[in-house]
């Protein structure tokens, strides 16, 4: 019995292996991600793909992922974000909107939003509402 565990085991760490590579080639490349954004992002979706690929820069700067620390990450990924909050708006906890001090909570409260968004927007599996977004979101 534990040789077959042990086995599956080596097949989940290999199958595990061999997703990572596959999302290393997806993301690390600027014109494999924008290609696989535009195939598989629904048209909701697809406003999101510059923000993505923003971000990918930062993490894989020259389409290449980096070989040591980089101090400034963190940081340089929130300036982008925060450049960005302005269309994000409408998914945003109503006290960060306030300006109050950031609390664990408003990230709850903001992926309740999305949640919501999703739900407004969607009539079913893999049926998306006709009429489209809802103006200004």
């Amino acid at each position: 019995m534990q040789l077959r565990q042990h086995q599956q085991s080596l097949v989940s760490r290999k199958h595990a292996e061999d997703l990572a590579r596959l999302k290393l080639i997806i993301v690390s490349k600027e014109e494999m991600f924008m290609k696989t954004t535009t195939k598989y992002f629904t048209q909701y979706y697809q406003p999101l793909a510059p923000l993505m690929n923003s971000l990918r820069k930062v993490v894989f700067p020259g389409d290449k992922p980096w070989k040591r620390e980089d101090e400034r990450l963190y940081s340089r990924m929130g300036e982008i974000l925060r450049k960005d909050r302005e269309d994000l708006k409408a998914f945003m906890a109503i006290r960060a909107l306030l300006r109050e001090q950031h609390l664990f909570m408003h990230n709850l409260e903001s992926f309740f939003w999305v949640l919501f968004w999703i739900c407004i927007h969607y009539d079913g599996p893999g049926l998306w509402e006709e009429s489209g977004p809802v103006e200004g979101l």
